[in-house]
């Protein structure tokens, strides 16, 4: 994503993201709040900025909620500011904007990808009911995997899935326990984070 309005255009690292994640994540945000179910509506453009971007870019300006940035040559509407301890996802570059699904979901030329069955772009997790192991959501994963094969055999590629531990972050000294989930419906997992 290009961050424009004023001087040069600044290249950042966005994510775009359900609106459920930072609670799935049991994120709290310093300032402003997280994203709400209507920021995936198709006319919605609301941002979570990083820290590290409001600190330096943003010049750390707590009045920065409620106004808009320019992404893409987009209006963004400021909703939050992320926690300087984030980093989500793991690995890779640090994220500097995460926006939601609304994205996908205003596109007036292709089928968003959220409605393509075929497409693999989204990865989805879930947060794992307390007593459930990974070995248990596993098994639930494999399930569905299978009963996806079966209904829809005319897939060139294998379904499948697989579950594995997430460090999302430390709360209290104590290692959030997430998990990667195939969808919203996994028996033994909570809601999952990606519609």
């Amino acid at each position: 994503m290009s961050l424009t309005g004023s001087g040069e255009a600044v290249q950042l690292r966005g994510e775009i993201v359900s609106w459920e994640l930072f609670p799935l994540l049991k994120i709290q945000l310093p300032l402003g709040r997280g994203f709400q179910p209507d920021d995936e509506d198709p006319g919605a453009r609301t941002v979570i900025v990083s820290h590290s971007l409001w600190k330096t870019t943003l010049e750390g300006d707590v009045g920065i909620i409620g106004r808009t940035i320019n992404l893409d040559r987009e209006p963004y509407l400021v909703v939050g500011v992320a926690p300087a301890r984030i980093q989500f996802p793991r690995g890779g570059e640090q994220v500097q904007v995460w926006t939601t699904l609304a994205i996908d979901a205003r596109s007036a030329t292709v089928q968003p990808v959220t409605q393509q069955r075929g497409a693999r772009m989204l990865s989805v997790m879930g947060r794992l009911r307390d007593g459930v192991s990974i070995q248990q959501a596993g098994a639930q994963m494999n399930r569905i995997a299978g009963s996806l094969a079966e209904r829809y055999p005319q897939r060139k590629s294998a379904v499948s899935g697989y579950v594995s531990t997430v460090r999302a972050g430390r709360r209290g000294g104590r290692r959030a326990r997430s998990a990667a989930v195939p969808a919203r419906r996994c028996g033994p997992c909570a809601p999952a984070g990606v519609r």
